[in-house]
């Protein structure tokens, strides 16, 4: 008897500069769009075996509660505004926080809000050059954020900030 594959499947987005990750914060319509270093994403859920009488093993497994954890990891700050070429100008210090500042109350300690993220395949351009954020992959609902962290490297390496969060909800489930 002989194997027969009728389907065939691909491994896409090698490289994590292929994925863009969408940051719906609760405070306002405003969208973050940027490419991620990192994305990891944890699906658990508590299986409890059932007993019986007559036998040491159980007879069945029942699924429990379900969770998400995660974090993502961008290589530099995500601020709003462009580093000006021509003075070569860096992006304003109070700016470089902008995703802090959403996804945390700052009139509160710092205390997480609700958010949600998505995952999408990036853009490319005719030049091969990576775009803006194109078909929708998954996406996290009731999210927040865990913590977070900054790793600033050797001279030369890239700072890079570390998103642990938790989710309530992910689609497709």
């Amino acid at each position: 008897m002989s194997l027969v594959v009728t389907e065939s499947y691909e491994i896409e987005a090698k490289d994590p500069g292929d994925i863009v990750v969408v940051i719906r914060p609760p405070n306002g319509p405003t969208l973050l769009h940027f490419p991620v270093k990192a994305l990891s994403v944890d699906k658990t859920i508590d299986i409890t075996p059932e007993y019986g009488t007559g036998s040491h093993l159980s007879y069945q497994l029942t699924p429990g509660k379900i969770g998400f954890s995660g974090s993502f990891r961008v290589g530099t700050f995500v601020g709003h505004g462009e580093a000006d070429e021509v003075r070569n100008d860096r992006i304003d210090g109070a700016e470089k926080e902008a995703l802090v500042k959403m996804l945390t109350d700052q009139g509160d300690e710092g205390l997480p809000l609700y958010f949600s993220i998505e995952v999408h395949d990036r853009k490319r351009t005719e030049e091969g050059e990576g775009g803006e954020a194109d078909a929708l992959i998954e996406k996290y609902t009731g999210c927040m954020l865990s913590g977070d962290g900054i790793d600033i490297g050797e001279p030369g390496t890239t700072v890079s900030r570390s998103y642990p969060f938790v989710a309530m909800r992910r689609s497709p489930k």
